[in-house]
């Protein structure tokens, strides 16, 4: 059997499509991360932002929204954003971003590895990235980053819905009650059935 090492992979644009669409996902997390800096902040979205995207190191960025939320709101909601220590839920929202955080600089600076496998007169190829292919087995695949896709999409509504309830601009009571209830307990990836975002994100 003959392989043309030449041509692309048969998957390598669903890699490609992927790879974009969790680029872009995070980005829209980083959207959603400016709106509420600059509504924590007092400020407008605009002048906010200007602030906010000079702030290139993650942790960083992180750190001064969570000064930022205790100085506005102390501890209200605390389990929301950092889970409650020494049970199940001791994780909250910004270990759900330190995990995109993490992820985004993977899928962003490894580099794209076609790996053949033969069998019998098929020929399949999967695309990973590894940050050294000859000494490092760690991969991603379009399943992982689906899933970091999904991920980033929760987390970006999670934090622009927080903002609108956190600074009032929507006051239908049933809507406030909804997230009241939300924001008082710890945030928790997958959400559960019936939670107003554990709908899938649209395919890009």
């Amino acid at each position: 059997m003959e392989i043309d090492l030449n041509k692309p992979a048969d998957n390598a644009l669903p890699f490609l499509v992927e790879r974009a669409n969790a680029i872009e996902r995070y980005a829209q997390v980083e959207q959603a991360l400016s709106l509420l800096f600059s509504d924590l902040l007092g400020t407008t979205f605009d002048l906010g932002g200007i602030v906010f995207f000079r702030v290139t190191n993650a942790s960083a960025r992180n750190a001064i929204i969570e000064s930022l939320l205790e100085k506005r709101h102390g501890t209200t909601y605390e389990a929301y954003w950092h889970g409650i220590p020494n049970t199940p839920h001791k994780r909250g929202l910004f270990t759900l971003l330190r995990q995109l955080d993490q992820r985004r600089n993977e899928i962003v600076h490894w580099h794209g590895v076609t790996n053949i496998h033969a069998e019998g007169d098929k020929a399949t190829s999967t695309l990973t990235n590894a940050w050294t292919y000859a000494t490092d087995t760690q991969s991603i695949a379009v399943d992982d980053m689906r899933e970091f896709s999904a991920k980033a999409d929760f987390v970006a509504r999670s934090a622009g819905m927080f903002m609108v309830f956190a600074s009032n601009r929507f006051d239908n009571p049933d809507w406030r009650q909804t997230w009241h209830g939300i924001f008082q307990q710890p945030c928790t990836y997958p959400p559960a059935e019936g939670h107003p975002l554990s709908q899938k994100p649209p395919a890009p």
